[in-house]
């Protein structure tokens, strides 16, 4: 709480989405009038006034996607990397654009550094040192470099208050040149929307005398973002077009049979290039090469997987976890590594669960994938007695079981306290129908060594 009694938070609220229930994590100091902008998975929080009503200029990012929530100073309150930008206003305005922060406001310059001018401005004044005066800028931050670089906007601020700034895409409906709240207007109405250039777009009023009770947001400045060297460069779409010429009957050469005899349509310069296998039969001029046609013994959405990995590079992670598990087999199968840690990330990443996690354990020991196989099995031992119950364990076969039981140390046994006092439950190599342990019932399940004691 500051001293005049204003209470200054330093809570990030976090609404779940899924549950729709808010909790709370402290992070930065505490602070209001600041900005949060989202770059990816990190959450940029950048300057405001602190408890004592002071303007900050300091930056905090808190990476969304580790479960701490913990934040990182990346510049403090009186940075002194290149080009320092100093707010004489809490009052700012921040947008993300080509990765980079982009801020807008008032700020303090030292005599002679003027109001304008262009590539990285020198650097500033502390607030409070310096006799020179203060600006309306707009300064980008390159997060790689830590430097603050002010954009030359040829004057457009210099008269008039502006009171309002955020990037846009769509400015194809915007006010006509005609409209008075314009001061730049741009007619885009022939490009396609795809085409549509970053905008920046300003409000404010350009009058050099407002009276009491002016218009703060009668005047619109429209800045293409690009007329300041700033690109953003389209997402890559060789993956989805690439994707498109999968099971198209178009320009097709080739045809691939799964288990189910459901044709799939292929191109034969695609896969010789992804998969040396069929770079093999091909050069082999083995029947499937003069016949244009090749069987794969598994179901069609397995197949149709591995062939989609193929020409995309990439695998679906909506794909269902038992497509994905049959993936990693032909993986290894045809030996593509990269294809084969795709789908152990995804498996793990995605898929562990009870039900899932000895088909799971099956696949990673098939597949000779050390790491999955470990991972699945701390899995199996983390949750012993719902994986118990689920029986997902009598499935594996005669071999994978063996495996398993290798797996577990002598002598291992988990402790449950339970109301009738307390339960025993373990793996032991045992014969099925087996009773084992201090006159205690136990039942192995069929085929696997496994039970619960009493």
């Amino acid at each position: 709480m500051s001293m005049t009694g204003t209470y200054v938070l330093d809570e990030l609220s976090i609404l779940d989405l899924t549950t729709f229930t808010w909790s709370k994590r402290h992070t930065v100091p505490p602070r209001y009038n600041h900005s949060a902008t989202l770059i990816g998975s990190k959450l940029y929080i950048y300057a405001g006034k602190d408890e004592q009503g002071t303007t900050v200029s300091d930056l905090f990012s808190i990476d969304l996607s580790t479960p701490g929530l913990h934040p990182h100073q990346v510049l403090g309150c009186h940075y002194g990397g290149s080009g320092q930008l100093v707010l004489l206003k809490s009052q700012h305005f921040c947008e993300a654009v080509c990765g980079k922060l982009l801020v807008f406001g008032r700020y303090l310059v030292n005599d002679g550094t003027g109001a304008s001018g262009s590539g990285v401005s020198s650097s500033t004044s502390v607030a409070g040192s310096g006799t020179g005066g203060s600006v309306y800028g707009l300064w980008l931050l390159d997060l790689s470099t830590l430097e603050w670089k002010k954009m030359d906007c040829s004057g457009s601020f210099d008269t008039g208050g502006w009171n309002y700034f955020t990037v846009t895409e769509d400015i194809s409906s915007g006010p006509s040149r005609s409209s008075r709240s314009s001061v730049h207007s741009l007619d885009l109405s022939s490009h396609a929307q795809d085409d549509l250039p970053d905008h920046l777009l300003f409000l404010g009023n350009t009058d050099p005398i407002r009276p009491q009770g002016y218009d703060h947001f009668r005047d619109m400045l429209l800045l293409p973002a690009e007329t300041l060297g700033l690109y953003s460069i389209p997402p890559a779409r060789i993956s989805h077009d690439f994707g498109r010429l999968l099971d198209n009957p178009e320009l097709s050469d080739f045809v691939i049979v799964p288990s189910d005899r459901r044709e799939i349509h292929v191109h034969q310069i695609i896969l010789m290039s992804r998969w040396p296998h069929f770079r093999n039969v091909h050069n082999s001029g083995m029947i499937e090469s003069t016949h244009h046609r090749m069987e794969i013994p598994e179901p069609h959405d397995v197949v149709l997987a591995f062939l989609r990995y193929l020409y995309t590079d990439t695998v679906d992670e909506y794909e269902s976890w038992e497509v994905v598990a049959d993936v990693l087999v032909l993986a290894n199968m045809y030996l593509l590594h990269r294809l084969k840690k795709i789908c152990c990330d995804l498996l793990y990443r995605h898929h562990m669960r009870v039900e899932t996690c000895a088909r799971i354990f099956e696949k990673a020991v098939i597949a000779q994938e050390h790491g999955l196989k470990q991972l699945a099995l701390e899995f199996i031992f983390r949750n012993y007695g719902g994986v118990l119950k689920a029986q997902v364990l009598t499935d594996l076969s005669p071999g994978v079981t063996e495996e398993f039981l290798d797996a577990v140390p002598e002598g291992a046994v988990l402790e449950v306290k339970g109301r009738a006092g307390s339960a025993v439950v373990g793996a032991w190599e045992g014969a099925p129908g087996q009773l084992v342990g201090n006159g205690g019932g136990m039942k192995v399940l069929a085929g696997v060594g496994l039970g619960v004691g009493v």
